[in-house]
């Protein structure tokens, strides 16, 4: 969420971009686990189909941290990966 914020303050200050249009095209996505994060590429195509626009930026943070959370130790691990 930092990044974003850093990004709104960068547009809305350096370029004169109106503030509220730049809120409209923004997506936030909250995931608790692994299970959302496989979902969640599906929800950005159909975002992306019913607007008609297309993404200039997508910004994912801690990506790994919801497999690491979900998976922890070497006995969640396939054999292959022990």
């Amino acid at each position: 969420l930092s990044v974003l914020c850093f990004i709104y303050n960068f547009l809305t200050n350096s370029y004169g971009v109106d503030t509220d249009g730049v809120l409209e095209n923004i997506m936030v996505a909250r995931l608790y686990n692994s299970d959302q994060m496989m979902e969640v590429p599906e929800q950005i195509e159909a975002a992306v189909i019913e607007a008609q626009t297309p993404f200039s930026l997508l910004i994912i943070d801690s990506l790994m941290s919801l497999w690491r959370s979900d998976y922890v130790g070497r006995g969640e691990l396939a054999p292959r990966q022990q």
